[in-house]
């Protein structure tokens, strides 16, 4: 640190796990560029075994991004729990937000999110399909249209829970509950 300065302790880490998202990566970190929020807050990025130049790219948004961002490796896709429990692992924020690596958040994000775990242990945000979709993935994601009318889904336990693609929990819960579910070998 510079004399003089004061090192600003974060309250928010952003976790995004990635898996080949060269193509999609860029929009969602321009998007947090992007974001307003007076708390400090962080980016960690965990490269789930990519072979593209997704890692590339995230360092090269690190030289200049306005908040801490980094990117962590891992040498093979261990699926997308395993790469956020790793993520809030490497963090000691008490607020833990999740987005895709081929998503947008939308203006504001951070702070909705945190303003929500101030209130409780977690939250969800809600999710738009046709933006970032081609024609083929919406195909695929038609069964998930109901996530875009409501941020909770009734998984396959029968508990309201968020989505995982746009979701904040404290790391107390996502402690108490010992993180995502690694058995869920999702890309």
């Amino acid at each position: 640190l510079r004399e003089g300065t004061e090192q600003r302790v974060s309250d928010v880490a952003v976790v995004i796990p990635a898996f080949h998202a060269a193509a999609t990566i860029a929009a969602q970190l321009d998007a947090l560029e992007k974001q307003e929020y007076a708390e400090g807050w962080r980016v960690v990025v965990v490269d789930n075994g990519s072979t593209d130049q997704t890692a590339v790219i995230v360092d090269t948004y690190a030289a200049t991004f306005p908040v801490d961002l980094r990117v962590i490796r891992q040498p093979s896709n261990s699926g997308t729990g395993s790469a956020r429990n790793l993520g809030v692992l490497s963090t000691e924020e008490p607020l833990i937000l999740f987005c895709d690596s081929d998503d947008e958040v939308g203006p504001g994000w951070i702070a909705a999110m945190a303003e929500a775990l101030r209130a409780a242990d977690g939250a969800g945000g809600r999710i738009e399909l046709d933006s970032l979709n081609t024609p083929d993935m919406l195909a695929w994601a038609a069964p998930t249209r109901m996530w875009e009318d409501s941020w909770i889904s009734d998984g396959e336990w029968g508990m309201p829970s968020p989505i995982g693609a746009c979701c904040a929990v404290t790391r107390e819960a996502w402690s108490a509950v010992g993180g995502f579910n690694e058995h869920m070998l999702e890309a």
